[in-house]
């Protein structure tokens, strides 16, 4: 569960509040703010998860979900423990948007990723266990 005290943590949901409502500019706002806070690379991660979801094209999606995927490896490194709960966030997105940029094949890695974090996480993963196997059948790999 992501730290709901954390700066970065707080801007990001009530971004997420507002595109749900369909202020995106407002989101975006508080995303770009987000992005400019964020001081760790674990914040970063998180802030660029978040600003991937607003992209309108697909190729600003997967860029910003590399970077996010990125940012997290470095956190790993700090504390090998600090993003174990992103990871299967982290790598279902970032899946989802190989498939949009056409690459199936990279995805279906990815989806298997997802599916190890996933179980890495038990009980708590289960639900992106599911859509990380709805992703490999998605792009033919079972």
């Amino acid at each position: 569960m992501l730290d709901t005290d954390n700066p970065i943590v707080i801007l990001c949901a009530t971004a997420e509040e507002h595109r749900v409502a369909g202020d995106l500019d407002r989101a975006r706002a508080l995303l770009r703010q987000a992005w400019e806070d964020a001081s760790t690379p674990w914040e970063r991660a998180v802030a660029a998860h978040y600003v991937a979801g607003i992209q309108p094209a697909p190729a600003g999606r997967h860029h910003w979900h590399r970077t996010a995927m990125d940012e997290a490896r470095l956190a790993e490194a700090e504390d090998a423990d600090s993003v174990r709960e992103l990871w299967p966030s982290l790598h279902l997105a970032f899946a989802s948007s190989l498939e949009d940029v056409g690459s199936p094949a990279r995805a279906a890695e990815e989806y298997r990723a997802a599916l190890d974090a996933a179980a890495a996480l038990g009980a708590a993963g289960e639900g992106s266990a599911r859509a990380a196997e709805d992703g490999l059948r998605r792009v033919g790999a079972e």
